[in-house]
């Protein structure tokens, strides 16, 4: 057996990688941005401080008689740093620095380079990062530059520094605290996934393996609907496919069943005249009675053949049937004609017979199949000088055909079964034990083939009554007469013949 990839194991990746490039690209632009403003703050100082030293240097120049007393200038310097943060340096004019808020630094009377110095003058002000030309060895440092001038005149230079670890130190910090963040954020993260895409695949899961133990055979095996999500509706779909499965599966195994025993019984009979008939147990003069069982066995088989062929035509050609405007009278007329000796011969009286024109949307042949069947039906069960009823009604959008018939009643338990094949009431077995079960399945299919229904009731004076009702035709379209001479008129001829008949309640036949 081929091992599969986990799904869970799939989810859990992908969310798990999807979450860390998530946080590193979030962690990794915010520790930037929190630098830059840090940065930005530390500019913002440096130039601060600047613009203070360069006030309180002004002040000290005029104060001293326009003198700058390092002395001074150097406490005045040093309280700056203490109360604003960066230190600072005041360099003369060639450069020399003359006085430092460090009041313990070793610089004083070192040249700033040159190359700072230019960059100051030609900008006013300047940026550097460094040692200063060798100034400070021991760190680096992030220089602010800007040039000291009175009246107009340059005195010297003003420059602010702070150390380059305090950005680094920052740095660090920042990135410690979102690398903290990151371990913290994925364990819970990754239990939160754990569990939750368990909860999501397990019902996949449990769909998965009832489909293989579907496909197995296991045609009870049902999964657990929860949820009005799509896999709660994966889950009701794989439902409804099954029970919609099984219920096929048993329909045919009780189609086999149905037809082995159908064949199986006639044939025993067959089987056992016959072997009667050869071995001499079967006298010659009752040799003509048995032949005679053998024959109307032998067309029941024919009869099933032929309903079983009908079947698997029927659902062979479901989608392909051509609706056309069809007069039901002449096909029931039709129909009435070519049985009629057998309703002469049971006694059969034909009642309500309003004979009109009454086109019906379907295909013409499925019509008189549908029709043909009711009526032989309605032969069969109706005892004699019982009636049967055919009318025909427009109710707007459908056009109904009742069949009724007087009968010995059907039980109520047997008619939500009555359109199932090979099924037959008690009583249908003790009248008709030629049929095959397989009539009213047969008409119910063709029904809904042409987008029509059929219901069947059994009153309290055993009248049965089949409705049939299919979309009305076309009052216009003649394509579907079957008597062309008349204009899509009911047959007269046939009409008449029935008019003649003396089965028939004369008073309700009208044109």
């Amino acid at each position: 057996m081929v091992k599969r990839e986990s799904l869970f194991g799939k989810y859990f990746t992908i969310y798990s990688v999807t979450l860390v490039l998530c946080t590193v690209f979030l962690g990794v632009v915010l520790t930037s941005l929190s630098y830059r403003q840090f940065s930005k703050r530390s500019t913002v100082s440096l130039m601060t401080t600047a613009e203070k030293a360069r006030e309180i240097t002004a002040e000290n120049y005029y104060r001293n008689m326009r003198y700058i007393s390092v002395r001074a200038l150097e406490k005045e310097l040093s309280l700056i740093e203490a109360g604003m943060g960066p230190s600072v340096i005041f360099a003369d004019t060639e450069g020399k620095i003359v006085a430092c808020s460090e009041l313990d630094c070793n610089h004083r009377t070192m040249i700033v380079p040159k190359t700072f110095i230019d960059k100051i003058s030609e900008s006013e002000s300047a940026f550097e990062v460094g040692e200063l030309g060798g100034i400070f060895r021991d760190d680096g440092k992030y220089f602010y530059g800007t040039n000291f001038e009175i009246e107009g005149e340059r005195k010297g230079y003003i420059l602010v520094y702070t150390p380059l670890a305090e950005r680094h130190n920052y740095l660090m910090s920042s990135i410690g605290t979102f690398v903290a963040a990151l371990i913290i954020t994925l364990i819970c993260s990754s239990i939160i996934i754990f569990y939750s895409t368990k909860m999501l695949t397990k019902p996949i899961e449990e769909i998965t393996d009832a489909a293989e133990r579907f496909g197995h055979g296991d045609l009870d095996v049902r999964v657990s609907e929860s949820g009005d999500d799509e896999i709660g509706h994966l889950a009701t779909v794989f439902n409804r496919m099954a029970e919609t499965f099984s219920e096929l599966e048993f329909s045919r195994r009780s189609f086999v069943a149905n037809v082995s025993h159908e064949l199986r019984t006639p044939m025993t009979s067959i089987g056992g005249y016959v072997d009667g008939i050869l071995d001499g147990t079967i006298s010659e003069k009752q040799q003509n009675e048995y032949l005679k069982v053998v024959s109307d066995e032998i067309k029941r088989l024919s009869r099933l053949t032929s309903s079983l062929l009908a079947i698997t035509s029927m659902e062979a050609k479901k989608k392909d049937i051509n609706l056309i405007s069809v007069n039901s009278w002449d096909v029931v007329l039709e129909i009435l004609w070519s049985m009629e000796q057998r309703i002469n011969d049971g006694g059969i009286v034909l009642k309500d017979l309003q004979i009109e024109r009454m086109p019906v949307l379907c295909e013409p042949d499925l019509l008189h199949l549908i029709i043909y069947n009711l009526i032989d039906n309605a032969i069969k069960f109706t005892p004699r000088d019982g009636f049967i009823s055919i009318k025909v009604e427009n109710t707007g959008e459908y056009t109904r055909i009742y069949v009724c018939n007087s009968s010995l009643g059907i039980p109520s338990e047997d008619i939500p079964h009555i359109f199932e094949r090979f099924y037959k009431g008690d009583k249908s077995r003790s009248v008709d034990k030629s049929g095959t079960g397989l009539g009213l399945y047969i008409v119910k299919t063709l029904v809904t083939m042409m987008h029509g229904e059929i219901a069947l009731t059994c009153d309290e004076d055993n009248i049965v009554k089949f409705t049939v009702s299919l979309k009305s035709g076309n009052p216009t379209d003649r394509r579907g007469n079957t008597d062309k001479k008349n204009n899509g008129r009911v047959n007269v001829k046939r009409q008449k013949r029935f008019s003649d008949n003396k089965y028939i309640d004369k008073e309700n036949i009208k044109d």
